[in-house]
């Protein structure tokens, strides 16, 4: 990843992950694709591969990492949902997209996401 360094002015830079205002003179991150500040702390939290992906799930959908709250979500009481919606899942790619994309809306990472549905393969 890029680093630029941000100039005291009057506009206030948001993370691209978390949203909180990155206000002071600090060193922040640029996706080498996207053109969208990360802060310090996502930088540090996240790898720089989940960064870009959450980067990507956010301008495709919307949101930013724990949007929601997370004691309101379960990997399995979504899979239950869809079940009982009666959609047909089809295309599997499109499931886990979906399922990633909720997970981190609702704070979990996508290195947790992982560690959870692994619970549930193996």
């Amino acid at each position: 990843m890029k680093s630029i360094v941000i100039n005291k002015s009057h506009n206030t830079l948001k993370c691209g992950i978390c949203r909180s205002n990155i206000t002071r003179n600090e060193l922040i991150y640029q996706s080498k694709v996207l053109y969208i500040p990360v802060c310090q702390n996502c930088i540090n939290r996240f790898t720089k591969d989940d960064v870009e992906l959450m980067l990507n799930l956010f301008i495709a959908y919307g949101g930013y990492f724990g949007q929601f709250d997370s004691s309101q979500f379960s990997i399995l009481n979504y899979l239950k949902n869809l079940k009982e919606s009666g959609l047909k899942i089809q295309n599997t790619e499109a499931l886990n997209i979906s399922l990633l994309y909720q997970s981190i809306l609702h704070g979990i990472s996508p290195q947790e996401y992982l560690e959870e549905l692994a619970e549930f393969v193996i």
